[in-house]
């Protein structure tokens, strides 16, 4: 299953751990560590980015 894993680089280790972890046992997922990024980063700091990311996953899962 596709799966994108999305962290900020200044969020705690375990999460930041945690994505790679998953990177690693899921043969289909992908981690982007986002720098300067926090736990929240999707609602205030790296918004945008965060938005353009999961726009382009979601627009490669409709491609063959």
């Amino acid at each position: 299953t596709p799966t994108l894993v999305l962290a900020g680089g200044d969020d705690r280790p375990d999460f930041t751990g945690a994505g790679q972890y998953l990177e690693r046992k899921m043969p289909d997922a992908r981690v982007v560590v986002l720098e300067g990024g926090g736990h929240s980063m999707h609602e205030s700091s790296h918004a945008n980015e965060v938005a353009e990311l999961v726009a382009d996953f979601i627009d490669a899962l409709d491609k063959p």
